[in-house]
């Protein structure tokens, strides 16, 4: 099998003490400068020896790097980590011209002038109607309470905005959420925090349809006990 040598060896000699052929084996000279990548094939016991070396890798994505490649590297990686933060501040400052942000965006600008990591961001949701009158949060695909279609044209408008996970009360949202509601909402977001491979046990146990991707599993599982 043929092992790949680190770009600043030049040449190896492995004697027939230590398994090896006792032959000098020279990186290849492509156009007058030695080839980046030497793949070295000797069947005579060298790969055999140098397959446990350190400067030795048996393919060429596991080639160790040198000191001044690694130096290199690290350094292109902190570069590439400044200009993202900044790029990210320079757009931030530029939406903030536009007028006032919404809360997410201006958390996110707060910490990018700061130089941190963003913390847990509080989205603002907006609650939608079900054909049937069923409360959902927008983007969810069937109802969590009778199952139906919230593409459907027939589902009414959006009704009110959450500010973050809390619910908002029936004074201000206009329409009262039942405890049957409240469960269906929570067993969907139960859901959403297991794997696909336990939404798909979940869905064998519910007569359900196995699904790719997790959201595709979630509506079917829900599909499944809206029609039970």
């Amino acid at each position: 099998m043929t092992v790949y040598a680190r770009s600043d060896v030049s040449a190896v000699t492995i004697s027939k003490d230590h398994g090896g052929c006792g032959q000098i084996h020279s990186r290849p000279v492509v156009e007058g400068a030695p080839a980046k990548l030497w793949a070295l094939t000797c069947h005579a016991g060298c790969e055999n020896f140098l397959r446990a070396d350190a400067l030795w890798a048996s393919t060429p994505q596991t080639i160790p790097e040198t000191p001044d490649e690694t130096a290199l590297r690290q350094d292109i990686e902190r570069r590439g980590q400044v200009e993202h933060q900044t790029s990210m501040a320079q757009a931030l400052n530029d939406l903030a011209k536009l007028g006032d942000l919404p809360n997410v965006l201006a958390q996110l600008l707060g910490n990018a002038a700061q130089g941190g990591k963003a913390e847990a961001i509080t989205v603002e949701q907006e609650l939608r109607l079900c054909r049937n009158g069923h409360a959902n949060v927008a983007g969810t695909k069937f109802c969590g309470e009778c199952g139906a279609n919230m593409l459907d044209a027939a589902n009414k408008q959006p009704v009110a905005a959450l500010s973050g996970p809390e619910t908002a009360s029936p004074a201000e949202t206009g329409v009262t959420v039942t405890p049957a509601e409240t469960q269906a909402q929570t067993v969907t977001e139960d859901l959403e925090g297991k794997s696909l491979a336990e939404l798909r046990e979940i869905a064998r146990d519910a007569g359900a349809e196995i699904a790719r991707s997790k959201a595709e599993q979630i509506d079917n599982i829900l599909k499944a006990r809206a029609a039970g």
